[in-house]
Parts: structure tokens; C-alpha cells; sequence
């Protein structure tokens, strides 16, 4: 199904990031939880920093994306999100980096926690109906 109407397919959109966002706060709390569980307090909560930091910057990047209006173009629109994609991993390498040089004894729940809830960005794929909404 294509979609000609782009504010049913913003609305859409701005729908799958909303769920990939909660998905990965959901999958934070789950990781925490297990660490916390098997080794201990320390790790519980990096595991669930991690998983928070994934979904934050996935927020971020939403945000940025959707300020541009999808009358701006299309040009504006994939600058937007190439911006906020650069930002976003120009951040997370100064906190992950800051992590080792600060806690290094957490660093791998960190790591863990954030590429657990990371793995939603590739199954928010899924979530959009019939693949990405095209103009006829």
C-alpha cells in the first residue's frame, strides 16, 4: 500500500519511533533487571544506563528529524537526519568513552545494555506497514 496523504504517514512514522523508543526503555529495564539479578547492583545499573542511553539518542534523533517539516523537501529532510545520526554517534562515542577512562569495570554492562536495546532500531523495520510509504 502506498500513501499518498503524508500526514497520515508522518503520523505513522512519528508512531513506529514512539514504540521503537518505549521498546528500548522496556529492553533497558529487562537488561538492568538480568544484571542486577546475576552479578549485582553495579552492573544492573549500567546494563540499564546503557539500554537509556540507546534510547535517548534514538529520541534525539527522532526529534531532530521530525523539527524539519515535510514541506522543507526532501533534501532538507535526509540533512536533518544525517545531522542528528552524526550527532548522535559523536555523542555516544564521548560517553562511552568517558565511561571506560570513569568506571571501566562497568563499561561491558554499559555496552551490553545499550546494543541490547539498540537491536529495536533494526526491528522498527518490521513495524511499518508494507515498507516505507512512497508517492504514485
Amino acid at each position: 500500500m502506498f500513501f499518498t496523504d503524508s500526514s497520515h504517514s508522518s503520523r505513522l512514522s512519528q508512531a513506529v519511533v514512539l514504540k521503537m523508543v518505549v521498546w528500548q526503555v522496556i529492553l533497558a529495564c529487562l537488561v538492568g533487571s538480568v544484571l542486577l539479578l546475576s552479578v549485582g547492583p553495579g552492573f544492573g545499573l549500567a546494563g540499564l544506563i546503557g539500554g537509556l542511553l540507546a534510547a535517548f539518542f534514538s529520541g534525539y534523533v527522532a526529534l531532530r528529524f521530525f523539527a524539519v517539516r515535510p514541506e522543507a523537501g526532501g533534501q532538507q529532510m535526509l540533512q536533518a537526519l544525517f545531522r542528528a545520526q552524526a550527532m548522535k554517534w559523536v555523542w555516544a562515542m564521548l560517553v562511552f568513552g568517558f565511561a571506560a577512562q570513569i568506571t571501566p569495570d562497568y563499561f561491558l554492562p554499559l555496552m551490553i545494555g545499550f546494543m541490547v536495546s539498540f537491536v529495536v532500531n533494526w526491528l522498527a523495520l518490521l513495524w511499518y506497514p508494507n515498507g516505507v510509504p512512497r508517492k504514485q
